[in-house]
């Protein structure tokens, strides 16, 4: 008995060694940015450091494309998980925080699919950079998950608390304060965002938007369809009435050359 357990400690010891000596930071970093190739994107880290027992720490992590930064967060901690070495598996776990909210993710080591799942919580929209390259300003309170895998995946997301929130596209200005909350999915690729779905509601009012971005343009079809309570209290139509296609139904192009 005593021998096993003299024998575990060694093993334990060389695997902390090996881990804390062998592997270069630089080889890890390596390893994660792999979690988005194929997908235009990379991830740079800031402050990696390792710890004991497969764990690690960063002073900030951000995912950009090109120069542009989509997404960062801070004070990130992690471990890699080696006992799933047992299923030719090797996640990659980390958790951290974006302004006043929360990040936590997942990237596959070793698996031929590089992958790549975040999941970010209650972030105000002005901490993510991604939202304001799309013509969107102000805040609201971003609820999502983003999965990708060798370069292609999806994006689901919830927002909420919009009425400070208001979109630029172009020549067309569209006052987002009206609507209280707001859902969607995209489907993202190395040169194309799709968006799937993506509805907002408001008292008395309804919208939808569909299109995609490409190329370095945004090209979108925002409808809107108001009820009469919210017609007749409200000044925002007067400024869309070029777009009405019949009564209560306005149909607006949302176009952007963008900054990716």
């Amino acid at each position: 008995m005593k021998y096993l357990l003299a024998s575990a400690a060694v093993l334990i010891l060389m695997a902390v060694g090996v881990w804390m000596i062998a592997i270069p930071e630089e080889v890890i970093l390596n390893i994660i940015g792999a979690s988005v190739s194929g997908s235009g994107m990379r991830v740079e880290c800031a402050g990696f450091r390792k710890d004991p027992f497969f764990g690690f720490r960063a002073d900030g992590l951000s995912l950009r494309k090109g120069e542009r930064e989509l997404i960062a967060a801070g004070n990130l901690s992690g471990r890699i998980n080696v006992l799933s070495l047992v299923r030719l598996r090797l996640p990659l776990t980390f958790s951290g925080r974006i302004g006043n909210g929360t990040i936590s993710g997942t990237a596959e080591l070793l698996r031929k699919d590089h992958e790549l799942a975040l999941t970010v919580k209650d972030v105000n929209t002005d901490a993510v950079p991604f939202v304001g390259l799309f013509g969107i300003k102000g805040n609201a309170v971003l609820t999502g998950s983003m999965l990708l895998r060798n370069g292609h995946g999806g994006i689901r997301f919830d927002l909420k608390d919009l009425k400070d929130m208001n979109g630029s596209f172009g020549t067309v200005s569209i006052p987002l304060g009206d609507f209280r909350s707001g859902q969607g999915a995209l489907e993202v690729s190395s040169d194309r965002v799709r968006i799937t779905s993506f509805t907002l509601e408001g008292p008395d009012i309804y919208a939808r938007v569909k299109g995609d971005a490409a190329d370095g343009r945004l090209n979108l079809t925002l409808e809107v369809m108001p009820e009469k309570a919210f017609i007749d209290r409200n000044l925002m139509l007067g400024l869309l009435e070029r777009y009405q296609v019949s009564p209560g139904h306005y149909v607006i192009p949302l176009t952007n050359q963008l900054s990716l």
